[in-house]
């Protein structure tokens, strides 16, 4: 699946920069030494650290509900399964024979079951 790749790679390197971030941040919010306090880095930076793991969370959610969407649209067998099963118990509950072969329609009824283009 050629659709999977991109997705991997974006999921890679968005825990990347999170993992970074998350190691960066604490680095620089270790107490350090008084003597070396001219070292330490300055409060703005935490924030930009934890602002960066911000980004790439919320980037992460996107690709999954993204990866949700797409399995739940390209699902089309299990949706005519779904239509087939519908139409068979309304066949049976209107006092009809329920259709024995996939794809198969009532006489002047056209074929719609769910597709995708």
């Amino acid at each position: 699946m050629s659709g999977i790749t991109p997705n991997s790679d974006r999921i890679k390197a968005e825990f990347s920069t999170l993992l970074d971030n998350f190691t960066n941040l604490v680095k620089a919010s270790k107490l350090q030494d008084p003597a070396k306090d001219q070292a330490s880095m300055p409060g703005e930076m935490l924030e930009v650290f934890s602002e960066k793991m911000l980004a790439s969370c919320r980037a992460l959610i996107a690709i999954t509900s993204e990866l949700k969407r797409t399995t739940l649209l390209n699902d089309i067998e299990s949706r005519n399964a779904e239509v087939r099963l519908a139409r068979n118990q309304q066949g049976v509950h209107q006092g009809q024979q329920p259709m024995e072969t996939e794809g198969a329609t009532n006489p002047g009824e056209e074929e719609s079951d769910v597709s995708i283009m």
